[in-house]
């Protein structure tokens, strides 16, 4: 009797297991195409269905001799001439599909990415692998090297350390390159970085090196980016529940592949903001993360992000430390943002090598050593020519000067004309509620069409073309999110500073994003915050 029972075939099959069952298996596999039906009492079942309309891919492996692997790995260019171009060797059924995914998605990313202005950021790191973080090329980022420090041995969750803690450990490496070191784990690498450090910006670059890598090679490996913060809470979190999230995110092309390609060590999946899930029960998730990562490991590559070290005790990992700038970064993006003249700040001229040691060394309301602030610091110097007093300001001037360049799309694409003021104060009361709802950072579209009614259609475009919405379509229904938490965290102290809603602070204060909010309330009217 096999332990092993596989089934394919067009028919209608039925196949039962139980312990009075005659023939009993312990793990049955099901792939169909018509009507299948399957009963169990004890083991494992998996059903594979491909979408509909389709063809079912052949199981993987069939043209994955150890040969061709061989070939693929050292010479992959001229595997794939051969196979591909030439047609002289059985090319893999699900080779086209992983292609056109990850060619789509490294163009989608790096458009992303393009858009923004950061720098890839410095970083300190934590196993004992050799040493600095190897960048991209691509014309958008200026050559910087990353420093990524890799603390020896494995780390535990629930120690609350911050970035600046844990990179204060002295039994740390630095890392060359984020990508070589991914490659070379069996378990989970773990990205630790503060508000605005660049933890999302990093695991991108690394998603987009091993997607253009991969697209090119008759074996390739796939990459998903999983924003965990989409993840809506479960009653009893389980990996059952996570392989769900990552075969969502995969689509229903290329979820039936998931298993075969995790035999084969040729899944990566990036978990970025564990900070950004739902916190009820947050620890029961981050739990069910860790026992996926530890129930694939040696087949599934992963990487995982978070402001702090405040998940499940049982997560163990090698947790990676994103720095902050160095004086040598800043004066190098400030070269990039004003080239080489001398700026007129407050009335005072200063060289870039003058303005970046006083941004590297003096107290600043903002701190401009994480790459989301010097970005917003260095517009708010090139258009006002002084400093900001708060982050507030630096924040509410941006989301006014992208409202002042966006004026016409804006108006051309809203079906209900708002002002200004009603769409700031729309998005204040949208933050508000999904913060408080505490249900991770998406929401559904039709959520936000029962607060706004008539209106939604005009927030939602106001704020996308503002910068401040993201609008995601690969989901049914469509899911708004805030386009960056430090974006979700002003607005929602917008809202409460407008509103004048009553907060029970005392039960929010050990979350990170209720802290950053709080920093913003008291900066825009201590008379709200709760200071005493």
């Amino acid at each position: 009797m096999n332990d092993q029972f596989t089934s394919s075939g067009n028919g209608e099959q039925n196949i039962g297991q139980g312990d009075g069952a005659i023939g009993k298996q312990d793990n049955v596999t099901q792939q169909a195409t018509g009507h299948g039906n399957i009963v169990a009492g004890t083991g494992n079942v998996t059903v594979i269905m491909p979408a509909k309309g389709e063809e079912p891919l052949v199981p993987l492996g069939e043209t994955n001799t150890a040969c061709r692997r061989l070939l693929d790995w050292l010479w992959p260019g001229l595997h794939y001439f051969l196979t591909v171009r030439l047609d002289l060797l059985p090319d893999p059924p699900e080779r086209t599909e992983l292609e056109q995914r990850l060619r789509e998605q490294q163009a989608d990313w790096s458009q992303e990415l393009q858009n923004k202005t950061f720098l890839p950021p410095p970083a300190k790191e934590v196993p004992a692998a050799p040493a600095q973080l190897l960048l991209s090329r691509e014309k958008f980022y200026t050559p910087i090297q990353q420093l990524i420090k890799e603390i020896s041995g494995l780390s535990s969750g629930g120690d609350a350390a911050s970035a600046q803690i844990a990179a204060l450990s002295k039994k740390s490496k630095r890392v060359r390159s984020l990508v070589k070191r991914l490659r070379q784990t069996t378990g989970p690498l773990f990205v630790l970085g503060d508000p605005g450090s660049g933890k999302t910006i990093t695991l991108k670059q690394v998603a987009i090196e091993l997607s253009t890598v991969n697209s090119g090679k008759v074996f390739p490996a796939l990459c998903l980016f999983v924003p965990v913060g989409r993840w809506k809470p479960v009653d009893r979190p389980w990996i059952q529940d996570v392989e769900a999230l990552v075969a969502e995110t995969a689509g229903p092309k290329l979820a039936p592949l998931l298993a075969g390609l995790a035999q084969q060590q040729r899944l990566t999946v990036i978990f970025d903001g564990l900070d950004e899930m739902s916190r009820k029960k947050y620890t029961k998730h981050t739990e069910a993360l860790s026992i996926y990562a530890e129930r694939y490991k040696g087949q599934v590559t992963t990487l995982f992000s978070c402001r702090i070290n405040d998940f499940s005790s049982a997560f163990k990992h090698h947790q990676l430390v994103l720095l902050p700038f160095s004086q040598r970064h800043i004066i190098q993006y400030l070269i990039r943002q004003f080239g080489r003249e001398k700026q007129t700040i407050s009335g005072e001229l200063l060289s870039i090598k003058e303005l970046g040691k006083r941004l590297a060394t003096e107290n600043l309301p903002v701190q401009p050593k994480n790459p989301f602030s010097l970005w917003l610091l260095a517009l708010y110097i090139r258009e006002n020519q002084c400093w900001p007093e708060t982050r507030t300001a630096l924040l509410a001037f941006y989301y006014d000067y992208q409202y002042k360049r966006k004026l016409k799309e804006i108006a051309s694409a809203g079906r209900v004309g708002l002002k200004k003021e009603q769409i700031f104060d729309g998005l204040g009361r949208l933050a508000l509620y999904i913060t408080q709802q505490n249900q991770g950072t998406d929401i559904e579209i039709h959520e936000i069409r029962a607060r706004f009614g008539q209106r939604t259609g005009a927030l939602v475009e106001a704020g996308r073309a503002c910068g401040v919405l993201d609008l995601s379509l690969d989901h049914d229904p469509p899911l708004i999110r805030f386009e960056h938490h430090r974006a979700q965290e002003y607005f929602t102290a917008c809202g409460i500073v407008s509103s004048r809603e009553d907060i029970n602070w005392n039960q929010l204060l050990d979350l990170p994003r209720w802290q950053e909010t709080l920093v913003n309330v008291a900066q825009m009217d201590a008379k709200v915050a709760p200071l005493s």
